[in-house]
């Protein structure tokens, strides 16, 4: 075994090395080029660096990072379902992340996920290291596995399923229901489902796609590689000619991955998002699928689904030296600060 480490500051000249590498490890849609480099267009800032190890000139580990100022960051925000290594060894894990933390800047690592064996390797790397450690537990992201349908539907509440099927009556006694799936996705497709989204509750918060133009141009970006890469699904339920609820996902080696779901409001009381979701459930476990994937934290409408969860965690670290100390002495009071204020509204 002889590895080496190197940098790259292109995704061109690594990138058919990555998607193979992330083949052969059955890696998430999020942690190939195909969703780095949309997202590198759409939202980085600093410089990239996509860090490599090779074992005798053959790829066999990755991270993607971004370096800004005094902090190398993980290439990823809140739209990135979770970030980590990608590795075919545990020795190409333990090199990467040696490498992350061998540079003396502040580490930060977001949103991680912390069950992974490439995390214990980082926070192995860290320690090693000497850097001081903050971490945070951002919550879960839910799943279902795929297994018998009549099984898992014992396992949710029946007064919701009661309520799903008499609010579904009730739609069906107003306009003819049909929900569409489409594998591509047209410019007029995406522009009726982003309306769709920020006309609900998350335009009025300013976290609809729509909202930033940096948020909307990732997504179609995102849109045109999944679908020439067969991994989009476009689901869109209808009254009529009518859009009421819609999913954007992504389906990539048996998995089902739910990005964005938005209902329109003025259907509320019928609950379309919640049929919607009844019907890709099933979907799910009428097809060759393993698992459905909410993604995101566990909020309360994904816990009526499941009670099973990938653990996300936001790590910082701090060097072992007086800028570091200090930077760690600066970030604290700053949270302490903000919680004040949260609080004190």
């Amino acid at each position: 075994m002889s590895l080496t480490v190197d940098v790259h500051h292109d995704f061109e000249e690594i990138e058919e090395e990555w998607d193979a590498l992330c083949a052969r490890v059955d890696s998430r849609p999020w942690h190939t080029p195909g969703w780095y480099r949309p997202w590198w267009e759409s939202f980085g800032r600093g410089t990239l660096e996509i860090v490599t190890a090779r074992d005798s000139g053959r790829l066999t580990g990755l991270v993607p990072l971004e370096r800004l100022g005094k902090e190398i960051r993980a290439a990823a925000n809140s739209q990135s379902p979770d970030f980590g290594i990608v590795a075919e060894t545990e020795a190409s894990a333990r090199m990467l992340a040696g490498a992350l933390f061998s540079t003396g800047r502040r580490v930060n690592l977001f949103p991680l996920s912390s069950n992974e064996p490439s995390s214990l390797a980082l926070y192995s790397a860290a320690t090693a290291a000497g850097f001081s450690l903050l971490d945070r537990a951002l919550g879960g992201a839910p799943y279902v596995t795929i297994t018998a349908w009549d099984s898992y539907l014992s396992s949710v509440d029946t007064k919701m399923l009661r309520e799903i099927r008499r609010r579904r009556r009730r739609l069906e006694e107003m306009d003819r229901l049909t929900l569409e799936i489409s594998t591509e996705a047209s410019d007029s497709d995406l522009r009726e489902f982003f309306d769709l989204e920020a006309r609900g509750w998350k335009g009025a918060a300013g976290t609809a796609i729509t909202s930033r133009p940096d948020t909307e141009a990732f997504y179609r970006r995102l849109c045109s590689v999944a679908s020439s890469r067969g991994w989009l699904v476009l689901a869109c339920l209808r009254s009529g000619p009518k859009l009421i609820a819609a999913d954007l996902s992504l389906e990539v080696d048996r998995a089902h991955h739910l990005l964005k779901t938005s209902f329109d409001p003025e259907y509320a009381r019928y609950g379309p998002g919640l049929l919607l979701r009844y019907l890709m459930l099933r979907r799910a476990f009428e097809s060759d699928l393993v698992s459905y994937e909410f993604l995101g934290l566990d909020d309360p409408w994904k816990r009526n689904w499941t009670t099973t969860f990938r653990p996300l965690t936001h790590l910082r670290a701090f060097p072992p030296s007086a800028r570091g100390t200090s930077e760690r002495a600066l970030f604290q009071l700053g949270r302490s600060v903000k919680d004040l204020l949260a609080r004190s509204k």
